[in-house]
């Protein structure tokens, strides 16, 4: 049995012509090229996130995204102001690519300080992070629970 699925197995692998099998490798490189973008832009996030820095935060959101708003710079300024000592970590769990836009699927965890009352703040979630990926990657959207 093993010596017929051994066969079969090369036989079905050699029945690629030498350009199937390119275009099947670049194709899942370019996949791997687009996940790795967009988990770049993700940590660029958190890293702004983590330092309070709204400009940096937002270099890596779309403009035309729901994060782009006004209503999130304001709530952010606020909470960087109410919390300090922010950590934030991401546990990605899935990534799909499909076209142009990349999708991680990740769970989260966040612990801060509470400025008046140095208390711990920990919270956590899932979500999807949505990235429009070409020369960068960007944010357009957080479905889910989001940690910003």
């Amino acid at each position: 049995m093993a010596t017929v699925l051994a066969a079969w197995l090369l036989v079905g692998c050699s029945a690629l012509s030498p350009f199937q099998k390119r275009t099947l490798g670049q194709f899942a490189s370019q996949e791997a090229v687009l996940e790795r973008k967009a988990e770049q832009a993700l940590e660029e996030l958190r890293q702004a996130y983590m330092a309070g820095d709204l400009n940096g935060f937002f270099d890596d959101v779309s403009e035309g995204s729901y994060f782009n708003g006004s209503d999130l710079r304001i709530n952010l300024s606020r909470r960087f102001t109410d919390f300090s000592d922010i950590e934030l970590f991401f546990w990605i769990d899935h990534a799909l690519v499909e076209g142009e836009k990349a999708v991680l699927r990740m769970h989260w965890q966040k612990r801060m300080t509470v400025n008046k009352t140095g208390r711990q703040a920990i919270s956590s979630g899932r979500a999807d992070f949505i990235f429009q990926v070409q020369e960068s990657a960007r944010l357009l959207d957080v479905r889910g629970s989001s940690p910003f």
